[in-house]
C-alpha cells in the first residue's frame, strides 16, 4: 500500500507510546549523540569536507546545514517514499520522524504496537498540511547539460512559518551508495518552496547511476514537523 494512502488513514489514529518512547530513548543517549556531534564537527574542520552553497543555520533551523562529507558512504538507503511525496509529521527529530512512518508502513494496528493497556499514554500521530515532492535526476539545462540535480518541493494547503530542505545528491559504487553534493535551502512565511541549487557538473562521460534524498522539515503553529523522500535510480553518462 502506498505510504501517502496509510498516512491519510492514521491522520487521526493512535500510535501508542510513539512520542513518548522517542522522547525517552532521546533523554538516555543525548549524551553519546553528543560526543558523536563534536566528533563530527572534528572531523569536518580537519578535512575540510563541510557543505558547500549550503545555507548558514540560523537558530529557527530545525534541520541546520548538512555535514555529509563528499564521497561519504551511506549507512541505509530508502524503504519506503521513493518517487513518490510523504507529508510532514510532528516529531521530535528527524529520527523519530521516521520510526513513525516505518511504524505506519508496516501495517501493524496501533493496538497491537504497545498493546491495550498503553492506549491511555497513546500519543496522536498529527501531521502537518504539507507534503514533501521528489524529482528524478535530471539533466541540467541551465548548465547546458553539462550538470545533473533534481529540484524537490513542498506544498502546504496554508503558508507556515518556514520550510526547510536538506538534499543530497548520491551515486552507486558496486553496490554501494554516496554523497556526492549536499545542499541546503528553504523560505518563510510561504506555502511552497521548490529547491533549485542541487547541481553537480560531470567529470566525465562514464556511465553512473544516480539518485537524490531530500530531508524536508517545516515549522507551523508552534511545532515542527519532519518527513524525507527519495527519487528512484537514474543512469546518466555522468562520471562522479
Amino acid at each position: 500500500m502506498p505510504i501517502q494512502k496509510i498516512c491519510d488513514r492514521a491522520r487521526f489514529a493512535l500510535l501508542p507510546q510513539a512520542r513518548l518512547t522517542g522522547a525517552t530513548e532521546g533523554a538516555d543517549m543525548s549524551g553519546l549523540r553528543t560526543k558523536a556531534g563534536l566528533l563530527s564537527v572534528l572531523l569536518v574542520v580537519a578535512l575540510g569536507t563541510g557543505p558547500a552553497h549550503a545555507e548558514a543555520p540560523t537558530s529557527s533551523d530545525p534541520l541546520g546545514a548538512s555535514a555529509v562529507a563528499t564521497d561519504s558512504l551511506v549507512e541505509s538507503e530508502a524503504t519506503i517514499a521513493v518517487d513518490e511525496p510523504l507529508s510532514y509529521v510532528e516529531a521530535d527529530s528527524p529520527e523519530e520522524a521516521q520510526q513513525i512512518f516505518e511504524q505506519l508502513d508496516s501495517g501493524i494496528p496501533p493496538a497491537s504496537m504497545g498493546g491495550a493497556a498503553s492506549m491511555g499514554a497513546a500519543a496522536r500521530v498529527d501531521f502537518a498540511p504539507c507534503e514533501l515532492y521528489p524529482t528524478r535526476v535530471y539533466r541540467r539545462t541551465s548548465s547546458g547539460r553539462q550538470a545533473i540535480g533534481f529540484k524537490p518541493y513542498t506544498v502546504c494547503d496554508v503558508p507556515v512559518a518556514s520550510i526547510r530542505h536538506n538534499s543530497e545528491l548520491r551515486y552507486k559504487q558496486l553496490v554501494w551508495w554516496r554523497t556526492k553534493i549536499t545542499r541546503s535551502g528553504g523560505n518563510s512565511d510561504e506555502a511552497r518552496y521548490t529547491q533549485r541549487n542541487i547541481e553537480y557538473y560531470c567529470v566525465g562521460t562514464k556511465s553512473t547511476t544516480w539518485r537524490g534524498t531530500t530531508q524536508g522539515a517545516i515549522t507551523w503553529r508552534g511545532k515542527t514537523y519532519y518527513t524525507r523522500v527519495y527519487t528512484a535510480p537514474k543512469t546518466e553518462n555522468c562520471k562522479a
